[in-house]
């Protein structure tokens, strides 16, 4: 490690942060396309975290980005649901 490794590793402004997923789930286990889905997470550390996000995608579309609200001691998210036109497949079937 060089001299300026060392000296930056040492910083605590530059410290990684002492947090870390300590749990999470989804509800319905196994969604259908018409579905919304709820991701709850909990994080465990010092440090909580600032915000958090949810990257899905749908029926293979676009990834889509969900930021997660505070839930009680964790975060949570409903992800929008029902069919979604995807560049790939075209339109959706009602």
């Amino acid at each position: 490690m060089s001299t300026r490794q060392t000296y930056l590793s040492g910083l605590p402004a530059l410290a990684s942060p002492d947090q870390h997923l300590a749990d999470h789930s989804t509800t319905p286990a196994m969604p259908t396309a018409a579905d919304a889905v709820t991701v709850s997470a909990t994080f465990a550390g010092a440090d909580a975290p600032v915000g958090v996000e949810v990257r899905y995608r749908v029926r293979g579309g676009a990834g889509l980005r969900v930021a997660m609200a505070r839930a009680g001691a964790g975060r949570a998210v409903r992800t929008p649901h029902g069919p979604r036109r995807c560049p790939r497949s075209g339109p959706a079937a009602a």
